[in-house]
């Protein structure tokens, strides 16, 4: 077998043979899934790679780069600031549908 050119060109021709073999019957369609599966996951990784790539750009054009904070790890001989201040009062918790809803029997909601 030969080494498919690792371009979203390489992807395709791939997946057109797919399409071809189990249409000839040399495929079956468990091998052609498990390609389009891994062709689906190659693909949402690109997809990630350029939403990152493009925040980055758009930061760069930005009034100030993003800091990052401090990193508190857990485990360690002093707990983390947040464990020593004080809780929330609880909230109210509401029972039910909200008051502008009716209930209807027989809805499904």
């Amino acid at each position: 077998m030969d080494k498919t050119e690792r371009t979203t060109a390489g992807l395709r021709s791939i997946l057109f043979e797919q399409i071809e073999g189990v249409r000839d019957g040399k495929v079956t369609g468990n091998d052609a899934n498990a390609v389009a599966k891994l062709a689906l996951a190659l693909l949402k990784s690109l997809e990630v790679e350029m939403a990152f790539l493009k925040l980055k750009d758009d930061l760069g054009k930005g009034p100030a780069p993003i800091e990052l904070g401090e990193t508190v790890l857990c485990g360690m001989s002093d707990p983390p600031p947040s464990v020593n201040k004080p809780s929330l009062p609880p909230t109210k918790t509401q029972i039910g549908p909200p008051p502008a809803v009716r209930h209807v029997p027989g809805k499904r909601y």
